[in-house]
């Protein structure tokens, strides 16, 4: 049985979404941004990162826009693994280097500034082109070519068999997707144990 992976469901979704909700457009608030960290990642979170990027490409080949900073792990919480204990939530967040490429591994990768990348998400917003005319497919595939990628900072467990991340997607005022993913080391190497908090926009 060919598995589905949560960005074609998501592409699924959004296609119909977006043949109904063509009019619609989602608001945006002021947030307040947290501190940069100059902190490097670790060996261990770099795997992490790249097992939260293989499960998301799930063996597919294409080209994403990874923001360079990720995002606050004070999202991946709520219910996340509430019977295991991790770390605090972090305050600050850090920044991805062109050296990190190697090590995350997935597909193609551009690191991007998150914020300059926003008017590029904007301009191509699936929506957008739906109600200029074009084809919803043709709209979908090019919100997703513009995409951004962002990934949360770990928490681990005491013991660091267990990493709690959250990720998000985010393609157009009606096009994203994210959620947040417990990780497991099994013979060395991080693997998802489950998702959980999912959302879609």
């Amino acid at each position: 049985m060919r598995s589905v992976t949560w960005r074609r469901c998501f592409a699924g979704g959004l296609v119909a979404s977006l043949t109904v909700l063509a009019t619609g457009r989602a608001g945006s608030g002021e947030e307040r941004k947290p501190a940069v960290s100059e902190a490097r990642f670790t060996q261990e979170e770099l795997q992490v990162y790249k097992a939260v990027l293989a499960n998301w490409f799930h063996s597919e080949k294409f080209s994403v826009n990874l923001s360079r900073l990720t995002d606050s792990s004070e999202t991946a919480s709520g219910d996340c693994g509430k019977n295991r204990s991790f770390d605090a939530a972090s305050k600050t967040v850090r920044r991805f280097k062109d050296e990190d490429l190697k090590a995350l591994g997935a597909g193609h990768i551009r690191l991007v500034d998150p914020d300059a990348h926003g008017k590029e998400v904007r301009d191509n917003d699936p929506g957008d082109a739906i109600r200029r005319g074009a084809d919803v497919n043709d709209a979908v595939k090019g919100g997703f070519a513009h995409g951004l990628f962002t990934l949360g900072e770990i928490r681990f467990d005491r013991s660091h068999t267990h990493a709690i991340v959250s990720f998000s997607f985010w393609c157009g005022a009606l096009c994203g997707h994210g959620g947040t993913m417990i990780m497991e080391k099994r013979d060395g190497s991080w693997v998802r144990q489950k998702n959980c908090s999912g959302w879609i926009s």
